[in-house]
């Protein structure tokens, strides 16, 4: 009995303690509750540190915070004690295993007034506004009175918010320079990205046998995606000169001569200044590889766009395959959606990254390369495969991409492809619709 007495006098001396606590301590946040942070529009990591500022009138030992998080997969936070507490000899507390706890102790009632308990330290990710909020403060008296029980009373603090948002996306927009049969040799690269308003930089291009007059458009303020065409005029040196920097010895030597080659092609009425290519349009369009662009007309100094090559690729080899997904940018009312659905699915078309396949952008020639080395090896007819060797004569063999060097040097070994004016390889050249119809008839009469 007298044991059970003393056991209620102590809880009740316990319930006075924490209730004269709660009336006469006046606990607060001495800084502004609610605070925003902006990070950079870069996209990277952000870290930032709150001070935690508190005024608690009456002495107390120590606190402990309790904190929601909007985000637990891009925020996170430490907590490192403030020189106010530190300096009365606070230790801070262990985390607690999956829970947003934290706070310090020291033992004794030694801490009072406006003090600088810590600071809570936080990192951001991604790209969504989220918030840090801190819904809760334990403040831990001790009672020295009843052989230094310790006293905990949950008070709800003003919720402090701490906002964080990213800065506002910058738009970006997509420069492709076409170079129209041309090299580049330096300067800026073929495809830029630039922030709106902002401006490209002009790559530095050659064509052997031609004048560069500049190019078709201004990219000094660029508010969307713009393709710019390069300009030239024929220097009128001898031979048959073709876009892309072939020769017509370049071509003729590729293949045997035709026995009765034409001069004027049955179809279309722009294939003149292409003679070197005649016989190769008109084959594939009787064959159903082709169309025409419009009403007689081929286009053959036309860039070749991705999406066409493709879809050229599989009605040359009769290329089928059931699919079910495909690039992000493919629209399937599309003439060459199945196509490169199609492609995807034989693991010839790879994309650009993050799953796009651009098949409105012109086809460089080493990618113009790499998707017929795919289709003939999908198609189990690989050409005899090329090695550095094979590329050691060109003097721009260096430029040529790493997933492509095996596929131009296959092309190149097997006659398909000749290296372009100049005994460069022109890997980053465009092209043309008239090249195209080369390599295409030159792989479907291969022996």
């Amino acid at each position: 009995m007298t044991n059970t007495i003393k056991r209620k006098r102590a809880a009740l001396a316990l319930c006075a303690i924490m209730l004269l606590s709660l009336i006469f301590s006046a606990t607060a946040f001495a800084a502004d509750p609610n605070q925003s942070f902006t990070a950079p529009k870069n996209g990277q990591s952000y870290t930032f540190s709150v001070p935690l500022q508190v005024n608690e009138t009456e002495p107390y030992a120590g606190i402990q915070f309790k904190l929601a998080l909007s985000s637990e997969e891009h925020l996170s936070y430490t907590f490192s004690m403030g020189s106010d507490v530190t300096a009365k000899g606070a230790t801070q507390y262990a985390p607690t295993a999956n829970t947003n706890y934290f706070g310090f102790w020291c033992g004794s009632n030694a801490l009072s007034g406006n003090l600088l308990v810590g600071t809570l330290n936080i990192a951001y990710t991604g790209n969504d506004p989220q918030a840090i909020y801190i819904t809760e403060m334990t403040i831990v008296w001790v009672d020295e009175s009843i052989n230094h029980p310790t006293s905990d009373t949950t008070k709800q603090s003003p919720v402090q918010t701490i906002s964080v948002s990213r800065a506002g996306s910058e738009t970006f927009h997509t420069v492709i320079y076409d170079l129209a049969g041309g090299t580049r040799v330096g300067g800026g690269e073929l495809v830029q990205t630039v922030p709106d308003g902002g401006a490209a930089v002009a790559p530095t291009v050659s064509r052997s046998g031609y004048t560069f007059n500049g190019w078709d458009r201004s990219f000094a303020n660029v508010t969307s995606d713009i393709t710019v065409t390069a300009q030239w005029t024929s220097n009128g040196s001898p031979g048959v000169q073709i876009p892309g920097g072939f020769t017509s010895e370049a071509i003729e030597d590729a293949n045997p001569p035709l026995a009765n080659p034409k001069t004027k092609s049955e179809y279309f009425d722009d294939m003149d200044e292409h003679p070197w290519a005649i016989e190769e349009v008109d084959y594939l369009y009787e064959a159903g590889v082709v169309n025409g662009t419009s009403h007689r007309k081929f286009s053959p100094a036309a860039n070749i766009k991705r999406g066409d090559f493709m879809l050229m690729l599989v009605r040359a080899f009769d290329l089928e395959g059931d699919f079910t997904e495909n690039f992000s940018d493919v629209p399937p009312d599309s003439h060459y959606y199945d196509a490169i659905g199609i492609a995807e699915k034989l693991g010839i078309a790879k994309g650009i990254g993050n799953n796009t396949f651009a098949p409105e952008a012109p086809i460089t020639r080493q990618d113009m390369m790499t998707l017929v080395d795919r289709t003939l090896r999908a198609i189990d007819q690989p050409l005899p495969a090329g090695t550095d060797a094979d590329l050691s004569p060109f003097p721009d063999k260096d430029i040529v991409a790493g997933y492509a060097k095996d596929p131009v040097a296959t092309l190149i070994k097997s006659g398909i492809v000749r290296g372009a004016g100049s005994g460069l390889i022109n890997p980053l050249g465009n092209t043309t619709r008239a090249e195209m119809a080369v390599v295409m008839y030159r792989l479907l009469t291969l022996e």
